[in-house]
């Protein structure tokens, strides 16, 4: 099953006579049939639940970006927040007076830091059996909107709670979405849920999406 599926993904990809080009492309697959296919636990999005710590992996359509919910948080290497205006200010300011954040990280010691955007887009993904709400982080962001949320901010001048036409190019597009149900969800029985990894690669959504069909199926 796995090698007759590796040989029409290779028919499928562009020709090459290089063996290098195709071993590398063959490695590339490979890695991404076991992540979305074999190691990682596929649900249809009705099937999603808060029972246990874990990744999964789901297909859905991007159907909405809410505008109630913040798309960029502002970022050190992690979240940072604005600092007080009673708070004694680091000589080292680096930002505008109007704009002083630190980083409450142990490695930045509640310094005044430099900050960035970074994105963290609210997405409603659904499938044949449901909605599920995800937050797209900036590594896949930023490769999906060829462009980051500081130079996407600069450019349209647009903040939070207005959305930037950038983000209609996502509308309508189906992924495999790998996402992680964190213990901060069964804390706090929260229902939206991070992505850490996903592809809109056309033979890992068919393979998955029989595995769909299949469970509904047999319900």
């Amino acid at each position: 099953m796995k090698n007759v599926f590796l040989n029409s993904f290779l028919q499928n990809s562009a020709a090459s006579s290089c063996s290098s080009q195709s071993s590398k492309l063959s490695g590339m697959f490979l890695s991404m049939y076991d992540e979305y296919l074999v190691r990682t636990e596929f649900n249809n999005i009705a099937e999603v639940n808060l029972n246990q710590v874990k990744s999964i992996v789901i297909v859905g359509t991007i159907r909405m970006i809410p505008q109630d919910v913040p798309w960029y948080y502002i970022a050190c290497n992690r979240k940072v927040y604005k600092k007080s205006d009673n708070a004694k200010r680091d000589v080292a300011v680096l930002v505008d007076e109007d704009e002083v954040y630190e980083c409450k990280t142990e490695s930045c010691n509640n310094t005044v830091i430099q900050y960035l955007q970074s994105f963290k887009i609210p997405l409603d993904v659904q499938d044949s059996t449901g909605t599920l709400s995800l937050t797209l982080f900036d590594r896949d962001a930023c490769k999906l909107l060829k462009t980051t949320a500081s130079e996407l901010i600069k450019k349209t001048g647009v903040e939070n709670g207005i959305l930037p036409d950038e983000f209609r190019a996502l509308l309508g597009k189906k992924f495999a979405f790998k996402i992680d149900i964190s213990q901060y969800n069964l804390d706090n029985h929260k229902w939206v849920f991070g992505v850490s990894k996903l592809t809109d690669d056309k033979d890992i959504i068919y393979e998955l999406e029989k595995k769909e069909n299949i469970v509904e199926v047999f319900k």
